[in-house]
């Protein structure tokens, strides 16, 4: 490779791999060489001992992730014997075929690949993976306390189980707020034989700026037309600045949607056939598009086209795209995990800032504008995360859930499996060795007697649990694999070519306008029985729907909003606009008389502000409920037509905990998120969601602040 040093990272993991029996987590920042830190004493155990199976295991969340290392591997196992291989949706089924005839060496996989092995080869599995020695797990944050990440533990622990080995343990991640959920991954029940070698040498220079659009007057330099919107003039700003700022080089240009990706795609269009550029560098990659469309941007990137894709959570992680410039980010993200990993984009080569620009859109306050609006939350929430990723803070993870929608799936894909098993063992092999430690024997016999009461699965004369008629169609579904929510997507065909796929309730009619790969396309036709769309080349346009948009706030970044308002401090990051915007919000918070009260009572409703983040003003909401009041959630503060007296009664009721975490579980609407929960018995979601759902301290802390503060207004 030509290589003429190996980095600290690198030489510290080589050691502790090849002189202890210890599993190994790799923290380090993106392209600090975590792959070569891997496997470069993998490869070399391999090559001195290669076996019939697969030796060693690569899972990544992503497959364009799996292409890009398979690549990789494939050089750095050039002068050796040793076989890569990779096995997801996208890989010709010869190939796969020859190594389940042949397995070796090193096999890349995704969970829900590696789930149809189970379904599909259950017997072949001891011999697929009898000499499994090492399991490397790339991008180890995608994986923690979510649905995916679960499925992923379960199928680990019934590999070992199934194949009878024991591998050594190594995850590879770039954001981790503490180690100590990473650690308990990796080895549930030996988290203190997990290594940290970590590398805090990498210290690149970071340029970041902030610019605030909003709602507002038309920019003087370009009327408007008389039927031009409001939210269209925003559009038109915002992507004239991108346009002079992105238009050069190659970046990333992340949206917290798809729609958004699209609508701003569409504008850039409209700009580069007005202004007659040579060529139009703007792309859009999001899931929604066909793979074809995906690995094309993917391979102009990789090649040093100066092109400027806009993209959601595809191009987030760790995929090699080559040496991006700038990244740019449209509205702030829901975390500071995603900000610090896409700012982590940009700036890859040596000497190289990474450059990151946020973009902030408002709606301006107008008359009868809400407080919340006042306040510019868009803004106030970017400038929150840039100052929190300064400060090395990154959102805790959190772990203990019940996961049940997932254990529903494990248990159908181990009687697919097996074939039959006793409830007794499947509990045992879920709930004792696998990951659905939260789940005791009474919990997990209720789910299985709802599974019953569904047919989905069924018990022998034997005492065997086997899967009933209508369990077998759900496991023959191609969407089984995944423990998330997939979809009977539709093709979205022009000339032949599939442009992308989108869940029927979200089509337009026939004669009907849409965009999608920042293209205008008119429906002509839907061919239901094939799942069908035939679209032709239009001028029309109206924006996409999708469907899955959306993410949580942490408590800690709404609290760091609240310290923005009441601080002077100005922020060097920040373009005049958003200098402006912020003095403006600034001043609405003291106006309001928010720098001393929580509570703002008006003629008919009361506004309640207890800097609390999403779950929070969900919790609350369905408390609200239970307490028979209207009240409805805005993006940092809930909103209840009532008086103030009774609203503070309600404050004393959150203040005394009276409402338990069962109660409002039970009273939240919106009880099924995942998979299978409408499968689950409706006990066991409540009981599920009040424990990972639900968490009262900080708001009783709130209620109990906001009373204090309504008790010295009443006395002065």
């Amino acid at each position: 490779m030509q290589w003429t040093t190996l980095r600290p990272l690198q030489e510290k993991a080589i050691q502790t791999l090849l002189t202890t029996d210890k599993h190994l987590l790799l923290a380090a920042a993106t392209a600090s060489g975590k792959t070569e830190a891997a496997f470069l004493p993998i490869l070399s155990r391999l090559a001195a001992k290669p076996m019939p199976s697969a030796q060693a295991l690569y899972i990544s969340p992503l497959k364009a992730l799996i292409n890009d290392q398979f690549e990789r591997l494939e050089r750095l196992c050039a002068e050796t014997d040793i076989a890569v291989h990779r096995w997801h949706g996208d890989v010709d089924g010869e190939k796969k075929r020859r190594l389940r005839q042949k397995p070796g060496g090193v096999l890349l996989i995704t969970p829900e690949s590696l789930e149809s092995n189970f379904i599909n080869y259950g017997p072949h599995l001891s011999r697929i993976y009898q000499h499994l020695d090492y399991v490397v797990i790339d991008e180890l944050h995608a994986f923690l306390d979510n649905v995916r990440g679960c499925h992923l533990q379960s199928l680990l622990s019934r590999l070992r189980t199934a194949a009878g080995v024991t591998p050594r343990m190594l995850g590879l991640s770039a954001t981790l707020a503490d180690f100590t959920a990473a650690k308990s991954f990796l080895a549930i029940d030996d988290a203190e034989r997990v290594e940290v070698v970590e590398d805090k040498s990498s210290s690149r220079e970071l340029k970041v700026g902030i610019k605030s659009f909003t709602n507002h007057q038309p920019n003087p330099d370009h009327p408007p037309s008389q039927n031009t919107s409001e939210s269209e003039m925003v559009v038109k700003e915002l992507t004239e600045d991108i346009a002079k700022h992105f238009k050069n080089h190659a970046n990333l240009l992340f949206t917290n949607s798809r729609r958004t990706a699209e609508v701003l795609a569409d504008g850039l269009k409209q700009i580069a056939n007005r202004e007659r550029w040579p060529t139009n560098p703007f792309y859009v990659h999001h899931g929604a598009l066909s793979r074809e469309i995906r690995e094309d941007v993917e391979s102009r990137l990789k090649s040093g086209e100066p092109i400027s894709p806009f993209c959601t959570t595809t191009l987030e992680m760790g995929i090699d795209i080559g040496a991006v410039h700038s990244v740019g980010q449209i509205g702030p993200p829901w975390s500071v995990n995603s900000l610090v990993q896409r700012a982590g984009r940009s700036g890859r080569r040596e000497g190289q800032p990474a450059i990151l620009r946020l973009y902030a859109v408002d709606d301006l306050p107008g008359p009868g504008a809400t407080i919340t609006a006042q306040l510019y939350p868009e803004l106030l929430q970017s400038v929150a995360l840039v100052e929190l990723m300064l400060e090395g803070w990154l959102e805790p993870v959190e772990h203990g859930a019940w996961n049940l929608s997932t254990c529903v799936h494990q248990v159908l894909s181990i009687l697919r499996q097996t074939g039959g098993i006793k409830a007794d063992l499947l509990f045992h092999q879920l709930c004792i060795q696998g990951p659905f430690r939260q789940v005791d024997k009474k919990h997990f016999l209720i789910l299985i007697r709802g599974l019953a009461l569904h047919q989905i699965v069924e018990q022998m004369a034997s005492g065997e649990l086997i899967i009933a008629p209508k369990g077998e169609k759900i496991v023959e579904n191609k969407e089984f694999y995944a423990a998330f929510v997939g979809g009977d997507d539709y093709r979205i065909v022009h000339a032949s070519a599939e442009i992308g796929k989108l869940p029927p309730q979200v089509i337009p009619p026939p004669g009907h306008h849409f965009i999608l790969n920042g293209q205008r396309w008119k429906i002509e036709e839907i061919e239901s029985t094939q799942r069908l769309v035939t679209v032709s080349p239009s001028k029309g346009a109206a924006p996409p729907t999708f469907i899955g948009d959306g993410g949580e706030i942490h408590d800690r970044i709404v609290q760091k909003m609240r310290d923005i308002l009441a601080s002077s401090q100005g922020y060097a990051y920040l373009h005049p606009s958003a200098r402006e915007s912020l003095e403006r919000a600034r001043d609405a918070y003291y106006r309001t008389g928010l720098d001393t009260r929580d509570l703002l009572p008006g003629k008919r409703d009361v506004e309640w502000f207890p800097w609390l983040g999403t779950r929070a003003i969900n919790t609350i909401a369905a408390a609200a409920r239970l307490a028979g009041l209207s009240l409805s959630a805005r993006s940092i503060s809930v909103m209840c037509r009532c008086p103030l007296a009774e609203f503070e009664s309600f404050l004393k009721k959150l203040q005394r905990q009276e409402f338990s975490p069962l109660q409002i579980a039970q009273a939240t609407s919106a009880k099924i998120r995942y998979k299978f929960d409408h499968l689950l018995p409706e006990e066991l979601l409540d009981l599920s969601n009040a424990d990972s759902r639900v968490d009262l301290q900080p708001i009783t802390l709130a209620a109990e602040r906001t009373l204090a503060q309504e008790s010295a207004q009443s006395y002065q």
